[in-house]
């Protein structure tokens, strides 16, 4: 599995499917995770990021991938400071 929660922080790794989601949408609504580690993560299907913008999740740790670094990471942010 691609998702680990440790501390309050769902920790993304590898590439993380449709699979993924129910788990990061499970931390944040049952678990009591506030934010999200996208460091070790490669990919994330468009689910697993629809969960993350759902509860607005505070990015911990810079994407190495371009496309999360520079799309994904700045949406989630922007929904969390309320602009989207």
């Amino acid at each position: 599995m691609s998702v680990r929660v440790e501390n309050g922080i769902v920790r993304l790794e590898g590439v993380c499917g449709v699979e993924d989601a129910e788990p990061v949408f499970s931390a944040f609504s049952e678990g009591g995770a506030t934010a999200v580690d996208l460091s070790g993560a490669n990919k994330i299907h468009g689910a697993v990021a629809q969960a993350l913008l759902r509860f607005g999740a505070k990015i911990v740790g810079r994407p190495a991938d371009p496309f999360l670094a520079d799309h994904v990471a700045p949406a989630l942010e922007r929904r969390r400071s309320g602009g989207d």
